[in-house]
């Protein structure tokens, strides 16, 4: 029998090392087939547990999901810029806390409040009163001395513009004191404008607008709380129409007020919209200073996991360690271009799903800015506080449902903001301030990294409480309790 030969010893290690080869692909082939089975399993947990979360908002709040599938803001919300309107010397007040505030009130500063005295030597006037006009305007003034009121008509062209209405003589300022100007007038057809006039030592004046008022049915009233700045020595006002038509003014009252502060400032460092950068940017710098935020955060944003903003683990986190969650509406409509019915869903609704996963979301910024009465009311049914993007302080009288804000934008300058800052930790009042986006490529309503670093400092070094917005307003009521009632 012939035996076969035997193999060479090369040949065997040869076929023992392809032997070798052929296992380690076949495990590594099984490793990565593990791997996309994890990732599978992973992904459909996490889609499940969205489901989860979702589901159980659904049988909780029915009706909102079911107006969800038909609710879209695009139709109606034109406006894409924020609005940020007002002056900083303004104070927006409560109604019934200016009224409780009474006895803290001078007396009457203008001697003719109620044009009820005329000029000696020029009777067709009221005493203490001039009129004027700016502009392409032709325009009729008239002193009524049976009925009191001081008349103006106005035909003001649209094109070119103008204004044409009555002022008053100058008042002496107390330094550090706060002015209450309360107006009673009919505008019929016509726009108008209170203005005011401060003038320094150096006889520099300079103009602001305080207010602006649409046509009305019937007597209306206005007040406005002004602050003077640290250099005025004197102040008047002007009430100018601004449009065709007529305003007839029954009285123009200003008073001092004494009853205004603070027991300590306020600070309040706020972020909008629930921008990404606020966590991986804000966040650290925050933490290192100590300070907690008031974070606005858009009902959908992280639900809908869209790009650029905060996931729902990062905002749980920031609520974790202390920050406040509020909203800022469900999808950032404007508000008051919403239907009646959208509107009272938006509201509702955000609050609905933002306390689906966080208790007690108490203030609502609004979207742009933009509010009206109507807006107002809705929002006053669902939350405790509202904040909007008028410029200024809140002090004593602080009117829950109209907060103020100082709106950070790339034109503010470093200078600028100190001056803010000690302007209303000087007078004991609370500063909101409001970010948005945090980095070099944050747009025009964003800060940049080094500059938040610089603000946050400055915050920190100040004399005063750093709050949330929810935190302020509970201070500030308890102060008022105190005082008022």
């Amino acid at each position: 029998m012939r035996l076969g030969r035997r193999p060479s010893a090369p040949q065997g290690k040869k076929r023992a090392s392809k032997q070798v080869y052929e296992e380690e692909k076949m495990h590594l082939a099984r490793a990565v087939g593990l791997c996309f089975i994890a990732l599978f399993f992973f992904v459909s947990a996490g889609v499940s547990a969205l489901s989860f979360l979702k589901t159980r908002e659904i049988v909780a709040h029915p009706d909102v999901y079911r107006k969800q599938r038909d609710y879209s803001c695009s139709e109606e919300t034109d406006d894409r810029e924020l609005s940020t309107t007002g002056t900083s010397q303004i104070l927006t007040v409560s109604k019934d806390m200016l009224k409780q505030s009474s006895s803290s009130w001078s007396d009457e500063l203008n001697p003719n409040a109620r044009f009820e005295a005329s000029n000696v030597n020029e009777p067709e006037l009221p005493f203490g009163y001039r009129n004027s006009t700016v502009g392409n305007v032709s325009a009729s003034f008239l002193h009524d001395k049976v009925n009191n009121t001081v008349h103006t008509f106005a035909n003001i062209s649209g094109d070119k513009g103008g204004q044409a209405g009555w002022y008053m003589e100058y008042i002496p300022i107390q330094a550090g004191a706060v002015y209450k100007f309360e107006t009673s007038y009919i505008l019929d057809n016509a726009k108008a404008v209170i203005v005011a006039e401060e003038v320094t030592a150096d006889s520099i004046r300079s103009y602001t607008d305080l207010v602006f008022l649409n046509p009305s049915n019937g007597k209306t009233s206005q007040t406005v709380v002004f602050m003077p700045k640290a250099d005025t020595v004197k102040l008047r006002f002007f009430s100018q129409i601004t449009s065709l038509g007529s305003m007839n003014i029954y009285e123009e009252s200003v008073r001092l007020l004494d009853s205004y502060e603070l027991n300590d400032p306020l600070i309040t460092v706020s972020f909008d919209d629930g921008w990404a950068d606020v966590y991986t940017t804000a966040k650290p710098l925050m933490d290192q200073r100590g300070i907690k935020s008031s974070q606005n955060i858009i009902a959908e944003s992280f639900r809908s996991l869209l790009s650029g903003y905060m996931n729902l683990s990062e905002v749980q986190q920031l609520a974790k360690e202390g920050h406040e969650i509020a909203s800022h509406s469900l999808r950032h409509c404007n508000l008051a271009r919403l239907s009646d019915s959208n509107l009272d869903y938006d509201i509702n609704a955000s609050k609905l799903i933002l306390e689906s996963e966080f208790p007690d979301v108490r203030g609502l910024a609004y979207p742009y800015g933009s509010f009206d009465d109507r807006v107002e009311d809705h929002a006053r049914d669902a939350y405790s506080y509202v904040r909007t993007t008028e410029t200024g302080f809140d002090s004593l009288l602080m009117n829950r449902y109209r907060l103020r804000g100082i709106t950070i934008t790339p034109a503010i300058s470093f200078e600028d903001f100190k001056k803010t800052v000690d302007f209303a930790v000087s007078r004991r009042l609370w500063i909101n301030i409001i970010y948005h986006k945090v980095g070099d490529d944050s747009g025009d309503y964003g800060v940049k990294t080094e500059d938040l670093i610089k603000q946050l400092d400055y915050v920190k070094a100040q004399q005063a409480k750093i709050v949330t917005a929810s935190e302020a307003v509970d201070i500030i009521s308890k102060q008022q309790d105190s005082i008022f009632k």
